[in-house]
Formats: C-alpha cells, structure tokens, sequence
C-alpha cells in the first residue's frame, strides 16, 4: 500500500535511536567521556530507562486529547532529534548528557503511537500483516542501528571522535525519517 511507505522511514529510525543509545552506547559514552563509576552508569541508564517508560505513559494519553497522531508524533521525534542533536554538537557536563539521554528515552518512546497511526492506514483484513510489517521495521531499524554506529565508531578510531560519531549519526537518520515521513503522517 503506497499510503505506508512514506511512514516506514520512521518506524525504521524511531526507536532505533533510544533503543540503540540506551542498548549499546550509554555505558561507553558515560565512561569513555565523563569518567562516571559503574554504578552512576547503571543508574544513567534507569533513569533513560524510566524515561522510557514514562513517554510511553505519556503519548497514549496525549493521543486521545489531541486528537492528532500526525502532530504527536512530528513534534514528539522532532524533540526527539534535537535532544540528540544537542548531544552531539555540545559536549557537556556528566549532569546534563544523563539529561539529554532521558530525554532522547522520553520522546523516542512514541513507537506505540506509530504502530498504531500506521495501524490505521491498513485495511482491516490485513492488520495482522501490517502490524508485522510495523515491527520489522522498527526492530530491524534499531538492529541496522547498532551494526552502523559500531562501524561508524570503528572508522572513527574510538575514543571521543569514536562517539562524536556515533552521536553524529542518530540525529541525521531521524531528521531524515520525519522529513520523508511528514506527508505519510497525514
């Protein structure tokens, strides 16, 4: 269905980015770049776990009192996007970077909503093959995520460029998902 394909760029990078930086890379960013003790990692890391959970809380309602997926989803990745950007063009206090991780958790917990949004493009008979669609796309995004930003850190040397790319490369594939996506979102 051609109504799809515009929204599948997005589930491709939606969750990859918090899944990814929360699966994979905040443990080695916090210790490589801000020096921060094992157990100050693990709690980093709840906080952009609970931060997670609490987007997720948060959208469902949302969806229902705006009455608009579209808008929920563009500004909630948009949001999204500009925390990590942030990350990566401003290399900041241990404080802040817990901060702009939690945050990048909170709005890139919208997955729920696109399920649902792309759900609702999909005739009835086919919901089941739409859903699954849905879904490789989200975990094959966060998958393809991980196997790139471990090359990109490779490539980079480690170290601070190492992560300066890989934090270079999360921004740039959800930026380009919303701006291709935007007119399937409608």
């Amino acid at each position: 269905l051609r109504v799809l394909w515009p929204i599948l760029p997005l589930a491709l990078a939606n969750y990859a980015v918090a899944a990814g930086l929360r699966g994979l890379w905040i443990g080695p960013y916090l210790l490589d770049l801000h020096a921060m003790s094992n157990v100050a990692i693990g709690l980093a890391t709840t906080w952009m776990a609970l931060a997670m959970v609490a987007g997720n809380f948060v959208y469902g309602p949302l969806d229902r009192l705006l009455g608009s997926r579209k808008w929920l989803l563009l500004v909630g990745n948009a949001l999204g996007c500009i925390a990590c950007g942030w990350l990566w063009l401003s290399p900041t206090e241990a404080a802040v970077a817990v901060a702009l991780l939690a945050a990048i958790g909170f709005f890139g917990s919208s997955y729920a909503v696109l399920s649902a949004h792309f759900a609702a493009f999909v005739p009835a008979r086919l919901t089941g093959r739409g859903v699954t669609l849905i879904n490789v796309f989200g975990s094959g995004g966060v998958g393809l995520g991980q196997f790139a930003t471990g090359a990109l850190f490779d490539v980079a040397g480690g170290g601070a460029e190492g992560h300066a790319a890989v934090l270079a490369w999360y921004p740039l594939p959800l930026g380009a998902a919303l701006w291709l996506g935007t007119p399937g979102l409608a």
